[in-house]
């Protein structure tokens, strides 16, 4: 019985003595669980604005991209330029979730908050300029923008590809 099981023994010390030897600076991970990704993430187009109460006229929005990544947000206009980029966090605690946005380079002092509800495909973020008042619902005052936007791409995926 023990000659049979010699074989054994050798090829599971063979196993173990090659996972010890291999690189250790590169271990495998494991995908992040589901509930760790973003779900604002993604390419959107800009439906409509609205900016101190008064919607924004559609051919200023007509064209207008964002795309969301797991910090950064960046709106560029129909001709690619960029009107908008800064850092993100957010609070899913409060509902409906607060983002605290500041422009790349600001200080932090500079930072604005917005207000963000997702309704796949649709997002709507209202903020509040510098000094302005904090948003607490999904219209504007003076002081405040708000942006609907409807998802292209999501994970390199076309939205409507999306099941």
């Amino acid at each position: 019985m023990i000659r049979h099981l010699l074989p054994a023994a050798v090829l599971a010390a063979g196993v173990l003595a090659a996972a010890s030897a291999a690189p250790q600076d590169n271990p495998v991970r494991p995908d992040p669980p589901a509930e760790k990704t973003n779900p604002y993430e993604g390419t959107y187009v800009v439906v409509s604005g609205e900016e101190d109460g008064k919607p924004i006229p559609p051919e200023r929005v007509e064209g207008a991209l964002v795309k969301i990544t797991k910090d950064t947000i960046a709106g560029t206009d129909k001709n690619g330029q960029e009107f908008f980029a800064a850092n993100y966090t957010v609070d899913a605690t409060d509902t409906p979730p607060r983002m605290k946005l500041r422009q790349k380079g600001a200080k932090e002092s500079a930072a604005v908050f917005a207000l963000a509800e997702l309704k796949e495909p649709n997002l709507k973020i209202v903020y509040n300029l510098p000094g302005g008042p904090l948003p607490k619902e999904f219209k504007t005052v003076k002081g405040q923008h708000m942006y609907v936007l409807k998802r292209q791409v999501k994970d390199g995926v076309p939205a409507a590809e999306k099941k």
